[in-house]
């Protein structure tokens, strides 16, 4: 199964603003709901752990953020990669935030059925 998610989210702020906030990662972290941990493994990438509730599930992923692109501050690229603990579900995003300070991005996040379980 593939769900995708996606969003633009228009900020309320200065484009130097938006992108200071964009490059502290521990303050950015803290304003996304579901974020419990992102810590630095180098200067442009980030070992994260989002925990999400889909339904009556609770979905936990341990996600790989990657910088991919840097434009000082008029474009901000990143991709995120990972997958729960089970391996069954895998996520890829690539959020991006424009000079007009609008950010997008999309989710899409992939299952596969639980094989020879019971899912609770």
């Amino acid at each position: 199964m593939l769900v995708n998610f996606s969003q633009t989210l228009t900020l309320a702020a200065t484009q130097q603003d938006a992108w200071n906030l964009l490059r502290d990662m521990k303050r950015l972290a803290a304003l996304i709901p579901g974020v419990e941990s992102m810590l630095p493994v180098d200067q442009e990438k980030y070992a994260a752990t989002v925990v999400e509730r889909v339904g009556p599930f609770r979905l936990s992923l341990t996600l790989e953020v990657r910088i991919v692109q840097a434009i000082e501050p008029s474009l901000l690229k990143a991709e995120l990669s990972g997958t729960d603990s089970y391996g069954q579900n895998r996520m890829n995003s690539s959020p991006s935030l424009r000079s007009d300070c609008r950010a997008s991005f999309r989710q899409p996040v992939k299952s596969r059925p639980h094989e020879g379980r019971n899912p609770k």
